[in-house]
């Protein structure tokens, strides 16, 4: 069943930077997608990026990590982390979640 989207509160630079900390400390995870098949994931103080062929993977510092993640969300809009989907809606403006399976 798809979950509907709701309006995403306070998805500011602060809120995503504690998402990439939760993630980096390995509390909770982070995925950044592009529209097609390739993506990135921090989890525990490890990157891993897959270029729709092959998944490459490190260790990356926290601020690496903080610098990566949040030029890829800048980029791509969009961002998953405890099974939430977060994507920017170009129409309206404003932030958008629903829960991901």
């Amino acid at each position: 069943m798809l979950s509907k989207s709701q309006k995403a509160i306070d998805v500011n630079p602060e809120f995503i930077e504690k998402k990439i900390n939760r993630a980096y400390c390995g509390i909770s995870y982070i995925k950044v997608k592009n529209a097609g098949k390739k993506y990135a994931i921090l989890k525990n103080k490890t990157y891993s990026y897959f270029d729709g062929v092959k998944e490459y993977s490190g260790k990356r510092s926290e601020r690496a990590s903080i610098k990566i993640f949040t030029g890829l969300i800048d980029r791509h809009k969009n961002f998953e982390c405890d099974d939430i989907e977060y994507y920017f809606n170009d129409n309206s403006g404003v932030w958008m979640w629903h829960e991901v399976s």
